[in-house]
């Protein structure tokens, strides 16, 4: 029994996060950039030591992504574009997975 739940609690898990993505994904072409930068905080490793960490830029890449300006989407973080495929393989087969789950509930 404590497999069933285990596993039910890993697919909720996925969801959720799979949910989060997903809203991640729509604000980086439904709002507008300036209205994004305001809102996502700078980076703490850049603005007290002038370094960049392995996210810096992430945000301008998905912007850029999301406005089909690929060039600026890898010179903003060059595995922006890979991370960002990701997440959009992750959705399809996120819902993939509920509407087979939905299917065979209904049939």
């Amino acid at each position: 029994m404590e497999y069933k739940q285990l596993k039910l609690a890993i697919f909720i898990v996925w969801i959720v996060l799979s949910g989060i993505i997903l809203f991640i994904l729509f604000i980086t072409f439904l709002i507008p950039t300036d209205s994004i930068n305001v809102i996502v905080p700078r980076c703490e490793l850049k603005e007290k030591y002038n370094k960049r960490c392995p996210l810096c830029g992430m945000t301008t890449c998905f912007v850029n992504i999301s406005k089909g300006k690929f060039e600026g989407a890898h010179m903003a973080n060059k595995f922006g574009i890979y991370l960002f495929s990701l997440f959009v393989t992750n959705e399809i087969v996120m819902m993939s997975v509920l509407f087979a789950k939905m299917k065979e509930k209904y049939l």
